[in-house]
């Protein structure tokens, strides 16, 4: 009689259920595989404008547009806010640094103590920051090996070259591994 109540009403799970139309994927060698297209992650990492002249910058997005030109296929680009790290702000202090005349203690002692205040903020506060991340794909047929292998090639050479053009505009790009395209995945299935 004590089980009645659990037979007829409403199942109660420990983790949250996932819909079968998100479970019809694997992760593997940094890629996500489906039934009938594979699809490559990447994290973006855009050059810090904020303290560049009027003649660099007119630069930067001529050489931007030059890249977005030479994409060869449909580049999703994927906007997340995620909890910083003070890692995350270690390029802006670089080019903080590099703008400062070499001897000008007056400046220097000046980012220095920024960089000490933000990464205390940082730490403490738990503080968000926007992440930029692309995604390629490229459909076929992954249960035929012969058409599997040129896709994942497609790929290859898709990041290869887009990351290539990105480097005029000093804006970097990386690889996910496998355990952050999961950890990426679980953050958007949530």
């Amino acid at each position: 009689s004590r089980a009645i109540p659990f037979a007829l009403g409403k199942k109660k799970f420990r983790a949250k259920h996932i819909d079968p139309y998100f479970r019809d994927f694997i992760i593997q060698d940094d890629l996500i595989i489906r039934k009938k297209s594979v699809s490559k992650i990447f994290e973006i990492k855009p050059f810090d404008i904020s303290a560049i002249n009027i003649h660099e910058r007119q630069s930067f997005f001529a050489n931007a547009k030059m890249a977005l030109h030479t994409l060869p296929n449909q580049l999703q680009i994927v906007i997340r806010k995620e909890i910083a790290a003070v890692g995350d702000f270690t390029d802006h202090f670089m080019h903080l640094y590099k703008t400062v005349r070499k001897g000008d203690k007056r400046r220097e002692t000046m980012i220095a103590n920024y960089q000490k205040d933000l990464t205390e903020f940082i730490q403490q506060e738990q503080a968000l920051t926007m992440k930029q991340y692309g995604v390629f794909s490229v459909k076929t047929d992954t249960s035929n090996p012969k058409d599997k292998v040129q896709a994942i090639g497609k790929l290859h050479d898709m990041y290869i070259r887009l990351s290539s053009s990105l480097e005029s505009c000093k804006v970097r790009t990386r690889q996910l591994t496998n355990t952050e395209i999961e950890k990426q995945i679980g953050g958007i299935l949530r």
